[in-house]
């Protein structure tokens, strides 16, 4: 995987937090049925479903105490998957269990976690962002970029161990990565080079780049000990790292090649021939089709299960042993988001624990819309964790003026506040009802701040001690069809 950018395939993310949950409302919504029933699965059905795609491991004996303490979580690997998500105002990627679609963490939080172990890893860095996971989802690659530098600070921090491993500087912004987070794959003035972090070393590669694509986008082998692009000539070309040579060439008959994951020591899956996704044995040359018009395609490590985007922006999950085919869905899709997979993730990685948030003990509101046909609009389903349930003023008009106060029960530190506005039960209500455009904070030291909610993440000013956060409707975007602003799900960093 290349960085993450806002603004192209080769990704950018700034870093903190976001896990946030959306809304419900069944009168509004006569159209929305079908979508939670085809989502992968639910929290009730999550063993079913893991059970087909994970290992349970044992932890190995070990004297040293931080292997131990890593061991620790290694009992049982859960299947995640990155997406990336394009929205009308920003660019947003999370990862989410691949069972469970509340399960989402959004990328931005992993870095308020680590700043908390590493305070110093801005220091002389203007823009932070994630560089990438490691295949295994243990590691995760933090970087500082500056204008004033002419290279990036990253480092590479253990989630398991709570620490940095590793800090270096990086040559280029725009790179291919091996899935350990290691070797670093560029381009500098016509030639390409491989920079290995470990070592602080910088290589050039004899190689030529042959095709209208960055070098951002070729794709190291599981191991990392070698690399596979594409060429002007059709060919897949397989290089070795070590011995600094092209080992074979594969031609695909297509000169419009993307390849997609080289997910197996001989497999590896492309696209070609207008949008023909294949699977191709390296070893025997053999090509499988799997499926047309899939956009961004990953697949699992043992292959047995597609994720992909189709032209209509609809995700789905593809078996390939039964040709099962089930529609994904979550909160970001049901508030507008056009959503693709990324990278797939096996990995015993707590995640989950980056969503940890300040606590909300009371949630008041100064009006709520009544009760409709037993769906409830309460101000306390703001914090409930639930992206299908949330709160609806219930003023005439739009709602400017109304407020909604989290109150934590003693005073508490914020830096900011992540929102899943409108009412995210499906796309329908989302875009039927109104959302927030600009919302007034105000806290318990008479300190206040004006905050656009265009963007899923809210960060204040500067950090807050206080009792409560108030929340005034400014701005509203207005709905196709209802005049009520809603938001689905709020959450204090």
């Amino acid at each position: 995987m290349g960085r993450f950018q806002r603004t192209g395939f080769v990704f950018i993310v700034g870093l903190v937090l976001l896990l946030l949950t959306g809304c419900s409302n069944e009168q509004k919504t006569s159209q929305q049925e079908g979508l939670g029933d085809n989502s992968v699965g639910r929290v009730t059905s999550e063993q079913k479903r893991e059970a087909a795609h994970t290992d349970n491991i044992s932890a190995e004996h070990s004297t040293d105490n931080s292997e131990a303490k890593a061991n620790h979580f290694q009992e049982k690997l859960s299947d995640w998957i990155l997406f990336q998500g394009i929205g009308d105002n920003e660019m947003i990627h999370y990862v989410k269990k691949a069972a469970d679609e509340e399960s989402f963490v959004y990328i931005d939080g992993f870095t308020s976690f680590f700043k908390k172990a590493n305070e110093d890893m801005t220091q002389g860095g203007i823009i932070s962002y994630v560089g990438g996971i490691s295949q295994d989802g243990k590691k995760i690659l933090l970087m500082n970029l500056s204008h004033q530098r002419p290279t990036i600070s990253a480092q590479i921090y253990n989630l398991l161990l709570h620490q940095t491993e590793l800090e270096f500087q990086l040559p280029h912004k725009d790179y291919a990565l091996s899935p350990d987070l290691d070797q670093y794959l560029f381009e500098e003035n016509g030639d390409i080079y491989l920079f290995r972090a470990k070592e602080n070393e910088k290589t050039k590669l004899s190689l030529v780049k042959r095709d209208m694509y960055s070098v951002a986008v070729w794709k190291f082998s599981p191991d990392g000990s070698k690399m596979c692009f594409s060429d002007d000539e059709g060919n897949l070309v397989l290089f070795d790292i070590a011995n600094n040579k092209i080992i074979k060439k594969i031609n695909v008959g297509s000169k419009d090649i993307h390849i997609r994951q080289w997910f197996a020591k001989d497999k590896l899956i492309y696209t070609a021939d207008r949008d023909t996704t294949y699977l191709l044995t390296i070893e025997s040359e053999e090509r499988k089709p799997l499926g047309q018009s899939m956009l961004s395609p990953v697949i699992s490590p043992d292959g047995r299960v597609l994720v992909y985007t189709d032209q209509d922006r609809n995700v789905f999950q593809l078996n390939l042993q039964t040709q099962q085919k089930t529609k994904l869905d979550d909160a970001f899709q049901r508030i507008g988001f056009e959503v693709y997979p990324v990278q797939w993730i096996r990995s015993s990685t707590p995640f989950m624990d980056v969503k940890k948030s300040i606590p909300v003990k009371r949630v008041t509101a100064s009006s709520t819309l009544p009760d409709e046909n037993k769906i409830t609009y309460s101000a306390n389903q703001l914090t409930d964790g639930n992206t299908k349930t949330g709160w609806c003023e219930g003023v005439k008009g739009d709602g400017i003026g109304e407020t909604i106060t989290l109150e934590f029960g003693e005073v508490r530190e914020v830096s900011g506040i992540d929102l899943i506005n409108g009412l995210a039960q499906s796309l329908q209500t989302f875009k039927a009802n109104n959302r927030v455009k600009s919302l007034k904070a105000e806290f318990s030291d008479g300190s206040s701040e004006i905050l656009a909610a265009s963007f899923v993440q809210m960060d204040f000013s500067k950090k807050v001690k206080t009792s409560f956060i108030k929340l005034t409707i400014l701005e509203v975007e207005k709905g196709d069809k209802y005049s009520d602003t809603c938001m689905s799900e709020v959450r204090v960093f």
